[in-house]
C-alpha cells in the first residue's frame, strides 16, 4: 500500500528576543565590510509568534495578514507588510495563506522584534512547505531580505541571535561570513546575573532605520571602542565568580561611548529615565538596540521591589530570564 504524504495545514513558531551586552555598530554592513565586526548578544524568555494556515477558498482574499493590523489581499504585490510580501514571494507561496503574529513586547522596543519577526516567519514558511532549514541559513535569509532586498538600515546580530539562540560571541568578516560560539558562562553565574537583570520600558517607540541613518560615519572610532570591548566583557561573563558590579560598569560606560555616535541615540526624557534608575539602585545599564527609545536594560545592585520601584520610576519594570533555544515549530498540524 502506498501512503501519499500528509499536507501541512497550520504551522506556529516561536522566536525570541535578545539583549546586546557588546559590540552594538559594528555588525552594520557598512562598518565590517570595512573593519569587520564582533558583538555578544543573549536571547530572552520573550517571544514573537507567527502562526501560519491554509486559507480556505470559501473567503474572498488569497492572504490575510494579521498582526497589529489585519490585511485583505489576493495578489502578493497588494500586502503592505514589507517583510511578509518578501518572505511570500522568495519562499514561492501562491496558495491561499493566514499569517498571524503576536508578540510579547512592543514592535520598536530595541530588542530585535523586527528580525525575531523575520527569522519565525521564515522558520514557519519553510515547515509549512514540509522542508527542513538551519539555523544558520534562517539568519542569513532574514538578513537578506532585511537589508539586501527591503533596504533596512539594520545590522545582522539580532537576526543571528534570536535564529541560533542563547548566549553567543559572533564575529563577522569583511566579507560578511559569520561565525559564532557559545560563551562559556557557568550556569550559577547565568541564574545570577538575570537576577538582579531588569528591563525598564522608555515608553517611546522608535524606528531602527531612523536612529541608524544619523550615525556619523565619518566618525567610527567610538563603534571600533565598542567591538574593542567585546573580549573585555567576555572575560568578566566566564569568570569563575561573577561581578555584577563591573558588569554594571561595563554597561554604563558602553552606553556613554555609545552616545557619542549619533546625537539622537539619547534625549533629556531617556537620560532622566536613566538616571532615576540609577538612582534607585541599579549599578549600571544602557538602551537597548539602537537607540532612541525602547527598553533599557540594568543591572540591580539587589533584588527590587516591583511596586516600589514602578512607583518612584513612573515607567514600567519588567523581570526577564534566559532562553538558551533560538527560533523553532512549536506546532503542526496536517490534513486529517
Amino acid at each position: 500500500m502506498v501512503y501519499k504524504k500528509k499536507k501541512i495545514h497550520l504551522v506556529t513558531t516561536k522566536t525570541p528576543h535578545r539583549i546586546s551586552f557588546a559590540g552594538g555598530g559594528s555588525d552594520i554592513p557598512y562598518y565590517y565590510k570595512k573593519f569587520g565586526g564582533s558583538f555578544i548578544n543573549c536571547t530572552i524568555d520573550k517571544f514573537v509568534y507567527v502562526t501560519v494556515k491554509r486559507h480556505h477558498e470559501i473567503f474572498n482574499e488569497n492572504f490575510r495578514i494579521m498582526y497589529s493590523k489585519t490585511e485583505h489581499a489576493n495578489k502578493l504585490f497588494e500586502i503592505k507588510n514589507d517583510i511578509t510580501r518578501t518572505c511570500l514571494k522568495i519562499l514561492k507561496i501562491k496558495e491561499p495563506i493566514l499569517i498571524c503574529t503576536y508578540s510579547d513586547l512592543h514592535e520598536g522596543s530595541g530588542l530585535g522584534s523586527s528580525s525575531s519577526f523575520a527569522v519565525g516567519l521564515l522558520n514557519a514558511l519553510y515547515a509549512f512547505k514540509g522542508a527542513k532549514v538551519s539555523k544558520k541559513k534562517l539568519a542569513k535569509m532574514a538578513c537578506k531580505i532585511e537589508i539586501d532586498i527591503l533596504k533596512k538600515n539594520c545590522g545582522i546580530q539580532d537576526q543571528y541571535s534570536v535564529a541560533i539562540g542563547g548566549l553567543n560571541k559572533f564575529d563577522v568578516n569583511k566579507k560578511g561570513i559569520v561565525k559564532f560560539r557559545k560563551v562559556n558562562i557557568k550556569e550559577k553565574n547565568l541564574k545570577k546575573l538575570f537576577k538582579y537583570f531588569i528591563l525598564v520600558w522608555s515608553k517611546k517607540k522608535r524606528k531602527v532605520d531612523n536612529i541608524l541613518k544619523s550615525y556619523d560615519k565619518k566618525n567610527l572610532k567610538n563603534i571600533k571602542l565598542l567591538k574593542d570591548n567585546v573580549s573585555y566583557i567576555e572575560k568578566i561573563l566566564i569568570n569563575k565568580k561573577i561581578n555584577l558590579i563591573k558588569i554594571g560598569k561595563f554597561l554604563s560606560d558602553s552606553w556613554i561611548l555609545k552616545k557619542k555616535i549619533s546625537n539622537k541615540i539619547s534625549n533629556n526624557k531617556l537620560d532622566f529615565i536613566y538616571k532615576k534608575i540609577i538612582k534607585i539602585g541599579a549599578i549600571g545599564g544602557k538602551l537597548s538596540g539602537a537607540g532612541g527609545g525602547g527598553f533599557f536594560f540594568f543591572i540591580m545592585s539587589k533584588i527590587i521591589n516591583f511596586n516600589k520601584i514602578q512607583k518612584s520610576s513612573k515607567t514600567s519594570i519588567m523581570k526577564v530570564g534566559y532562553y538558551p533555544y533560538g527560533s523553532k515549530v512549536i506546532n503542526k498540524i496536517y490534513y486529517e
